[in-house]
């Protein structure tokens, strides 16, 4: 994945961000998958890998290695890496974590920042650890989920009205679950394509199903309700084949090319899931059937394209 140059303070910060947010214990090759700026050669990125592990826990981050019978595997656990919870106010907790990590959000100064917003009083030379991208509303969304609430925002030029029930970290992205009382149905939304603000509202009154897994749920969009199924038929390139094929799992059967490319054939039950999860390959996948879902595709490119 290393199609830029990447801090290597983003980059490990990305790796422990991925790890908090995941449920169970990832390999390796996991993990240099989903994370920017890891090298393409397998040995220099196994390298990488381990110093940015033994800089985290140079750092004291509680970073788990636990033996398996095929591979090592990685996890960090909320319990061991947070504090106990002090039952602050969402401004307090929010002041205190930014303050904490040293983090500034976006590209413009601490001035500019949420610390300011809150009344802080900033250093102007206070060294900054690393910067991220800011997700507008990805603070509301946490306050949301806090406080057993919904998130009111636009998606697709369309009012969305939220039960929140989970906020994770996936592929370098933040995505939304829960309930869309728009659309009538289970729904995950990528945090960084919301339009406008996010509003929090009925606090208090949302539950979390019993048989909602926020893992299973934000990884396996493409078997969300939605649209009439279809069996899509995609051709990915040498470079993503075994990546892409793995992620899969046992509901896709898989092709292999004498190029070392590949052909799957998955179930999909919404197009919208589907196209993310297509343009997140970039040029590295293309549609090849069946020609409904092929034709989907190019019409809602040419929508976005057109003026």
């Amino acid at each position: 994945m290393a199609d830029r140059r990447v801090d290597p303070l983003e980059r490990q910060s990305e790796l422990l961000l991925l790890l908090l947010a995941s449920d169970h214990a990832l390999t390796r090759a996991q993990i240099v998958e989903q994370v920017h700026g890891y090298p393409e050669d397998p040995e220099s990125a196994r390298r990488q890998f381990e110093r940015d592990k033994q800089s985290l826990l140079d750092q004291g981050v509680p970073l788990r290695v636990l033996e398996h019978p095929d591979e090592w595997r990685y996890a960090i656990s909320a319990d061991d890496f947070y504090l106990p919870r002090l039952e602050l106010s969402f401004e307090e907790q929010l002041a205190f974590d930014l303050a904490l990590a040293a983090v500034r959000v976006g590209e413009a100064g601490p001035e500019a920042g949420l610390l300011h917003k809150l009344g802080a009083e900033l250093d102007p030379a206070a060294e900054v650890l690393v910067a991220v991208p800011d997700e507008r509303g990805l603070a509301q969304l946490h306050e949301a989920l806090r406080r057993d609430g919904a998130a009111r925002f636009r998606y697709h030029d369309v009012e969305r009205d939220l039960d929140v029930w989970a906020v994770r970290f996936l592929n370098s992205h933040w995505y939304v679950a829960g309930f869309d009382h728009a659309r009538g149905g289970r729904r995950v939304f990528r945090v960084d394509r919301i339009q406008g603000e996010v509003e929090v509202v009925r606090p208090g009154t949302v539950r979390v199903p019993d048989d909602f897994d926020a893992e299973a749920t934000i990884t396996d969009q493409l078997g969300l309700p939605g649209d009439e199924p279809a069996e899509a038929e995609v051709w990915v390139d040498a470079l993503h084949a075994a990546a892409v094929a793995a992620a899969l799992g046992a509901r896709a059967t898989s092709q292999a090319q004498p190029d070392g490319s590949v052909i799957v054939r998955f179930p999909v039950s919404h197009r919208g899931a589907f196209r993310s999860w297509l343009f997140g390959l970039l040029d590295h996948a293309r549609v090849v059937g069946p020609p409904e879902l092929r034709d989907d595709v190019v019409a809602w490119l040419r929508e976005m394209v057109a003026p």
